[in-house]
């Protein structure tokens, strides 16, 4: 588990991904320890699992840090010969849309379309 570790680190690994045996055949320690300790994310995959990954989620706000986050996901489907990469851009009407004089239905549809429009510019 170190030597891992002491790699994650000196390599600036970003995500970790090991199989884990069934609950019932080991005390998950080792499983345990590593997901606190490690300095990037972890995927543990029960052992026997047959699923195959077919689809990467990003979460954009349209930032700098987005556009990292679109990098690491297209270079993880990349790798992994993934073909849809979906991303996911999540807002709320602000409590004070009424100020505008809209309502709130009129506010949530100026929203939508002012997301759609930074979507186009940021994937662009």
């Amino acid at each position: 588990m170190f030597e891992l570790l002491d790699r994650a680190w000196r390599n600036d690994i970003d995500l970790v991904v090991m199989s884990r045996k069934p609950l019932e055949k080991s005390s998950g320690k080792l499983s345990e320890k590593l997901t606190r300790k490690a300095p990037c994310s972890v995927l543990m995959i029960p052992e026997g699992n047959e699923s195959k990954i077919t689809k990467v989620a990003v979460a954009v706000d349209f930032s700098e840090h987005s556009a990292d986050a679109m990098d690491v996901g297209i270079a993880f489907a990349s790798a992994a010969s993934i073909a849809e990469i979906v991303c996911l851009h999540v807002y709320n009407v602000p409590s004070g849309y009424y100020k505008t004089g809209k309502c709130y239905e009129q506010f949530a549809e100026v929203m939508k379309k002012n997301a759609e429009q930074n979507y186009q510019e940021f994937i662009s």
